[in-house]
């Protein structure tokens, strides 16, 4: 109940007197227990170094019990921890042996999970055959057991690798195939999810038709089930296909729908790199002055949040709008300050590209000498080129 109530310290003194009594009692299995749940309270406060000790300690007692599920569980508890610490190779093994466990206790449901956890864990180390290899296992335990909604899920992880493999042919198999039986399950998110692989795929081949008409699909779904995140996404793509095609004015359009989702989400993030594409509309589209007002609210959204490589990149943008417009003293002054925070951030490319800026504005004004000296210093902050 207290963990319920969100008092993870409250609940983690209980726990821990728990095991002190488990312990005064003899009781393994309930000290186990009491491990485990101690971990899992460590995990969610951010002490990880504790989170693995609890879920060690336990798994140990658990092994000594002979209780497999207990072991599978904490093995697979520790590998969860693994992922979130980046790493890969220590959460592969720990799936690794989930699966033996899973598959000695008989539990099908159980050992495709862990099939699709360890199919997972091999492509964060880059290891794709044997992704789609282990992939390929839980998709065969999902048919055995008739699970629609796991089969459609092992079908959409196997397309995504393929995608990643560059082997589109069959991705879009595999993504059609999951998108078919998510339709038939009724799974509307999971529909949206597919067609928006599809769509992407679909853009690359330069099938843009095809791939607008997915992106609608999806977008429907996603404003049927709400997901504003989603909506705000696919408004993203959409309007980030039709500026490839040169469509500025679509493109204007879906990029502010998209902005207004993503304030009213409150995604200030996405909000600052949405109003950079506004921006960059309005510019194609001659509306120097919008772009300029845009380019301002990102850079004070991007201040707020303390992002100082965004604010350079604010500065940049403005500073170029106000050279393309001839105002070259605010054109400095922003390059300048683009420049102040590229060498905070130890960012040199960042340092050269706003030298080279201001030489170009230093040459617009005639200061022959003075563009020199930024192209130098330019030239300077960017690393030799490889020789013959």
């Amino acid at each position: 109940v207290t963990s319920e109530l969100g008092d993870k310290t409250g609940a983690l003194e209980a726990f821990d007197q728990a095991l002190l009594l488990a312990r005064a009692l003899g009781d393994r299995a309930l000290q186990a227990s009491a491990l485990n749940n101690m971990g899992r309270m460590h995990f969610a406060l951010g002490d990880h170094t504790r989170a693995r000790w609890c879920f060690e300690q336990a798994l140990l007692l658990y092994s000594d019990l002979g209780d497999l599920r207990g072991e599978a569980a904490m093995q697979n508890q520790i590998a969860v921890l693994y992922t979130t610490l980046g790493d890969h190779p220590g959460a592969l093994a720990r799936y690794e042996q989930v699966v033996v466990l899973e598959r000695a206790l008989g539990d099908g449901a159980a050992e495709a999970s862990a099939l699709s956890n360890l199919g997972s864990a091999y492509k964060a180390v880059g290891d794709y055959p044997r992704a789609l290899e282990t992939y390929e296992q839980a998709l065969k335990l999902r048919r055995d057991l008739g699970d629609r909604a796991g089969e459609a899920a092992a079908l959409y992880r196997i397309a995504a690798t393929y995608d990643a493999l560059g082997d589109t042919k069959r991705a879009i198999q595999h993504y059609e195939r999951s998108l078919a039986l998510r339709r038939a399950l009724g799974d509307r998110a999971g529909e949206a999810e597919a067609l928006t692989n599809l769509a992407k795929i679909d853009a690359r081949l330069g099938d843009t038709k095809r791939a607008l008409e997915r992106y609608e699909q999806a977008l429907d779904l996603q404003r049927a089930l709400g997901d504003r995140a989603g909506e705000a996404l696919t408004l993203l793509n959409i309007g980030l296909l039709y500026s490839e095609l040169g469509d500025h004015p679509q493109a204007l359009e879906h990029f502010e729908a998209c902005l207004t989702v993503a304030r009213a989400i409150g995604d200030r993030p996405g909000e600052a790199a949405v109003l950079i594409l506004v921006a960059n509309e309005a510019f194609w589209l001659g509306d120097r002055e919008r772009a300029l007002a845009l380019l301002e609210q990102s850079l004070l959204v991007r201040r707020a949040l303390g992002d100082l490589a965004g604010e350079a990149d604010s500065h940049t943008r403005i500073g170029a709008v106000y050279a393309d417009l001839g105002d070259h003293k605010r054109a400095l002054e922003h390059f300048e300050r683009a420049l102040a925070l590229h060498r905070a951030l130890g960012d040199r490319a960042g340092e050269a590209n706003t030298q080279r800026n201001l030489g170009m504005v230093y040459e617009l004004l005639g200061d022959s000498k003075r563009a020199q000296e930024h192209g130098d210093q330019a030239h300077a902050l960017t690393p030799a080129a490889d020789g013959p």
